[in-house]
């Protein structure tokens, strides 16, 4: 807060309260030649001074405000300066780990992140099947899955990604994929931090660890101390304190030395070795003012007070502050620059969850939306009626197939000449979209007429109990026989009705488009 030398000329001292106390003079009109400063290194010396009124008119030098030195007779201005005490003790700069890299990412993040990548491929796996095949075929569940997860732990590395075609399935890796993205960039920007920053590593990280400890201090702020529950070791206050607390430190002899914290901030950043090391938390705020023995005029005190205040009021004393004590630079680490508290954790990125989950959500309307729903119209009704039925043979739905990476089998059946052909599934489908949408429009009209039920070409249509069947060839399968102009048929498919009695399917399409067609118009 100041510095002087007794030998010197007075025009060359300096400091935070030197340069307050000659903007004040300026202010109130004082010449130069009206006043002078002289130079007392030790503070003991100071107070003693002060208290005699033997030399000094008034003391410029960070003096704490306290009851007890009112009580000594010494007066104080309004305050110069706002500090509070700070903590002061030993410390090292961190060396180099070699799982450094891990620290960015707090270990809830690692695991969640790793449990994800693990998770998300199975998802992709099955919801992929069941959007392109209708099944998952027994047969890709291990090529399957373990070719998903590496494409998913390929991605955490930004080095790939799923090979998906359906909507659902694609929906889960968007939500994925942005996750990845984020983690990704937090980690980078984070391990730069840490890798290139020196971190400081000290015994003590806040104010509870000093309790039981050997702590320094002075007699003015023992009190205080006692208060908040640390007993402390009173060093007198002579020419040398300031060297006796830092010999101290370095020795062990202390734990921590509690002082002013522009003092120890100067200290720390001024120092050489690096081995000190300022607590970022403080406590205990005091102030400091211009001091005056007892026999100073109360008229003169309250003229500097004024003064003072008017100075803080257009921001002179902040900027004096700042040239003299916050903008104090030096090559030593803060310890609060960066620590290991500062790794991301989970719940700062909680947020990536809740999105692939919802992607999640999205992808099973979507899926069930394309498996079991359809749209209705009837001819000369306006509005279209959305019908959602979990049927027994869903397999069958009409769907177009497609091959996919992560099921080889039940790609592989597309290309083979069997029951399951796409051709085949897609007819199927034909013929039970058309069925469902005749009963409906038989039950509709059944209502209307006030009627139980309602024959189509001579056959009572029960969509809940209609079954195709196929029958088999030697071979056990069903070929599919291509016609020309792209159409097909698949020989010996038929209709069961309720009866029991057997009709051909080509029959069954026939009956049904003339019947929808002569009952509605």
């Amino acid at each position: 807060m100041v510095v002087c030398d007794p030998g010197e000329d007075p025009a060359t001292f300096a400091g935070h309260d030197i340069a307050q106390m000659r903007l004040v003079a300026r202010r109130l009109g004082w010449a130069p030649a009206n006043y002078t400063f002289k130079c007392i290194q030790s503070f003991g010396s100071l107070i003693a001074d002060l208290k005699n009124g033997s030399e000094c008119s008034m003391a410029a030098s960070a003096i704490t405000r306290s009851a007890e030195r009112q009580k000594e007779g010494i007066q104080f201005s309004y305050p110069t300066y706002r500090a509070s005490l700070g903590v002061m003790v030993n410390a090292r700069v961190r060396e180099g780990s070699h799982w450094g890299f891990l620290t960015p990412l707090h270990w809830s993040v690692w695991l969640s992140t790793t449990l994800t990548a693990l998770a998300v491929p199975l998802l992709v796996f099955v919801i992929e099947s069941v959007a392109c095949h209708g099944f998952v075929h027994h047969g890709d569940w291990v090529h399957g899955l373990r070719n998903a997860t590496w494409d998913s732990l390929i991605a955490l590395v930004n080095f790939g990604h799923f090979q998906v075609k359906s909507t659902a399935a694609r929906m889960v890796v968007l939500g994925y994929g942005f996750l990845v993205l984020i983690i990704i960039q937090t980690y980078v920007a984070n391990l730069a931090a840490f890798l290139t920053i020196s971190q400081v590593e000290t015994a003590f990280s806040k104010i509870e660890d000093l309790y039981g400890q050997r702590v320094a201090t002075v007699e003015v702020y023992e009190t205080q101390l006692r208060r908040q529950g640390i007993i402390p070791i009173i060093m007198v206050q002579d020419d040398d304190i300031l060297s006796r607390f830092v010999r101290g430190l370095r020795s062990s002899h202390f734990k921590a030395v509690v002082m002013d914290e522009p003092w120890m901030t100067n200290t720390v950043k001024n120092g050489s070795s690096c081995d000190l090391q300022m607590l970022p938390e403080t406590f205990i705020p005091f102030d400091y003012a211009f001091a005056f023995p007892p026999r100073a005029p109360r008229e003169f005190v309250d003229m500097l007070s004024r003064e003072l205040l008017r100075m803080q009021e257009d921001l002179n004393s902040t900027r004096i502050a700042d040239t003299y004590i916050r903008s104090a630079n030096g090559s030593c680490p803060e310890r609060n620059y960066i620590s290991d508290t500062q790794a991301v954790t989970i719940d700062k990125v909680v947020g990536l969850w809740i999105i692939l989950a919802f992607c999640i959500a999205l992808a099973a309307v979507n899926l069930f939306w394309n498996r079991f729903c359809r749209v209705s119209k009837s001819p000369g009704d306006s509005a279209a009626v959305v019908q959602c039925k979990l049927r027994q043979a869903s397999r069958l739905k009409r769907m177009k197939r497609t091959p996919t990476t992560y099921h080889p089998n039940a790609s592989a059946e597309l290309e083979r000449p069997s029951c399951h052909c796409r051709e085949f599934m897609q007819r199927v489908g034909d013929v039970q979209d058309v069925i469902a949408t005749l009963a409906d429009e038989i039950q509709r009209l059944a209502q209307a007429h006030h009627a139980v039920s309602m024959p189509v070409a001579g056959i009572d249509i029960d969509i809940d109990t209609v079954s195709i069947s196929a029958r088999a060839d030697e071979a056990g399968e069903v070929p599919c026989a291509p016609l020309r102009s792209g159409s097909f048929v698949a020989p010996g498919v038929w209709v069961e009705r309720p009866d029991g009695t057997i009709v051909d399917i080509d029959d069954v399409v026939a009956h049904v488009h003339d019947s929808a067609k002569s009952r509605t118009g």
